[in-house]
């Protein structure tokens, strides 16, 4: 009797032991921190980027949290941002990436915002197999930088569209000015885009470079005024910077074609009584529009309380970044940055970007790859003129599958 007491007893402490483990086979109960950070211009030129870049990537860890986070086999995390004022400038990018690196040792970053900084900032990132996500224009995308991807879309993928569509709607047009900061970005969109205006039979009257500080553009129109262009092109203008320059085109009296505004909704509220108004993009989205998701209409709102000012693209890949490192964790079910890579590669992969359902394409396949867009600022808004898509973006969404993971939808 005693002897199948004990077995009775044995067997109890046996099922227990395997409740237990069963209640713990699916989830942790004990969250953990995935550490996200962010190099943004607090200072400096690009200083409205940097402020909404800090607000997206606090607004995206709130969110993403509340929608419950990610769980990867059967543990579950939450994110946490930091962010560093890099200065806008190189030495800044890598001091800020040194920080985040060996002293917060940062999981991922969300956004290196510039193409000097995140090119100095990838000396430490890219050795350490931290996945950086970046808005950056220039080519710094080098077989060596195996972790870096780039969320906003370039004079390579956007110009193309734009200039067939300059062509059939201004058959007679052939004359064309560029102006564009001598940065990275604007180096690389000037260079990329003055070939695409050869290609289709255009000639470039007049092609230069101004200091990315510069806030007199006076002198600077009046020698592309002298060029008698058919279209002036600005090219990687700053906000704040690129109203300034058209509102001088304006007031010397420049009746012809500009095109260049990357973000229009600030053009039309930084250029004075003028509003960009007529100002022509070759861009990928229009935030606080139809065309947007809802997500991304909330986060402009959003900038437009807490910063004054819409939405930019640049700040926009401080919640991309998360979205899309989200999507990938939930897919690879792993932190280790080799999964993700491949992960984020697949022909399959896409996620819920600010620009609607995305993927990456490209020869290496670290370029977002969407729809894009002309349009034209009429009467103080953006008006989309024409959408088009490339064959290989219609070639990769065509594959995608999901998204899958959770996502946060809008505050009401």
């Amino acid at each position: 009797m005693k002897r199948n007491k004990v077995k009775m007893i044995v067997f109890l402490v046996f099922i227990s032991v395997l409740l237990v483990s069963w209640a713990h086979d699916g989830s942790s109960s004990e969250e953990k921190v995935i550490k996200l950070g962010q190099i943004l211009p607090l200072s400096g030129s690009g200083v409205l980027w940097g402020d909404q870049g800090v607000l997206l990537g606090r607004t995206a860890a709130e969110l993403f949290n509340k929608a419950g986070g990610i769980t990867i086999k059967g543990q579950k995390y939450i994110y946490e941002v930091v962010s560093y004022d890099s200065g806008y400038h190189a030495k800044g990018g890598s001091e800020a990436a040194y920080r985040l690196v060996y002293k917060d040792k940062v999981d991922f970053i969300l956004s290196s915002l510039g193409s000097p900084v995140t090119a100095a900032s990838q000396v430490v990132t890219e050795p350490k197999k931290i996945i950086t996500f970046t808005p950056s224009w220039a080519g710094f995308l080098t077989d060596k930088a195996k972790y870096t991807f780039r969320l906003d879309f370039t004079p390579k993928i956007m110009t193309p569209g734009g200039v067939v569509y300059m062509k059939k709607t201004f058959p007679k047009v052939r004359r064309v000015a560029m102006i564009g900061p001598n940065d990275e970005g604007g180096v690389t969109g000037m260079e990329n885009d003055k070939q695409v205006w050869l290609k289709h039979g255009f000639e470039v009257a007049y092609f230069d470079y101004y200091e990315k500080d510069t806030t007199e553009f006076y002198p600077i129109v009046t020698r592309i005024l002298a060029t008698k262009p058919d279209i002036i092109q600005t090219v990687s203008p700053r906000p704040g910077s690129h109203g300034v320059l058209l509102k001088a085109i304006y007031e010397q009296g420049y009746k012809g074609i500009i095109e260049g505004s990357h973000d229009p909704i600030t053009d039309i509220n930084t250029s004075g009584e003028f509003r960009a108004e007529g100002v022509y993009s070759f861009t990928a989205s229009v935030f606080g529009s139809a065309v947007c998701p809802p997500m991304a209409n909330y986060l402009d709102k959003l900038c437009i309380e807490k910063t004054k000012e819409p939405l930019c693209f640049p700040a926009a890949v401080s919640w991309d970044g998360l979205a899309c490192l989200h999507e990938a964790l939930f897919r690879a079910q792993s932190l280790d940055a080799d999964d993700l890579v491949r992960t984020m590669k697949k022909d399959n992969f896409c996620f819920h970007s600010t620009y609607g359902v995305a993927t990456f394409g490209g020869d290496k396949r670290v370029q977002i790859a969407g729809p894009t867009l002309v349009g034209q600022i009429q009467n103080g808004k953006f008006v989309i003129l024409e959408t088009s898509m490339s064959d290989e973006v219609k070639e990769r969404l065509s594959h995608c599958k999901g998204p899958l993971a959770n996502y946060p939808k809008p505050p009401k």
